[in-house]
C-alpha cells in the first residue's frame, strides 16, 4: 500500500494537483481490497493500480482480486459495521462504481476533479 501511496503522491505533484483526496481514496479503496480479497490467509493481495489525468479529472482504477462486491447503499446505517469508507469515497469522486473484470477481477473506478 505504501508504494501505491507514493505512486499518486509523486503523480500528483507532477500534475501539480493537490493530491489529498486521490490518496485518501486510494487508502480506502485499497483497504477494502485487503479486506475482502478472496485469497488465503498467508496468500499475498496484489493489486493494480492506474491513474490518469485529463480533462479536468483525475481517474484512479484499482483492480482487485474479488469474485463478487456490492456497493454500500448511501442510505446505510451511520452505525453499522463497515461501508462508511466507500461512502466517504463516494462522497469525493465524481463518478464511484465497480465493474467485473473476469470472473476473479473486479475494478473499483474513482473520478475526482483535477
Amino acid at each position: 500500500m505504501k508504494t501505491a501511496r507514493q505512486h499518486v503522491h509523486a503523480a500528483c505533484e507532477e500534475w501539480g494537483v493537490d493530491g489529498a483526496d486521490l490518496e485518501l481514496v486510494l487508502a480506502e479503496l485499497l483497504n477494502n481490497a485487503f479486506q475482502h480479497a478472496e485469497l488465503a490467509d498467508d496468500d499475498p493481495v496484489w493489486v493494480l493500480v492506474h491513474i490518469r489525468a485529463g480533462g479536468g479529472e483525475i481517474v484512479i482504477e484499482i483492480v482487485v482480486p474479488q469474485a463478487e462486491f456490492e456497493l454500500p447503499n448511501h442510505d446505510q446505517d451511520v452505525a453499522a459495521e463497515g461501508g462508511r469508507g466507500l461512502q466517504i469515497v463516494s462522497n469525493l469522486t465524481r463518478v464511484f462504481h465497480c465493474e467485473r473484470r473476469s470472473p476473479y477481477h473486479q475494478a473499483f473506478i474513482a473520478v475526482l476533479a483535477a
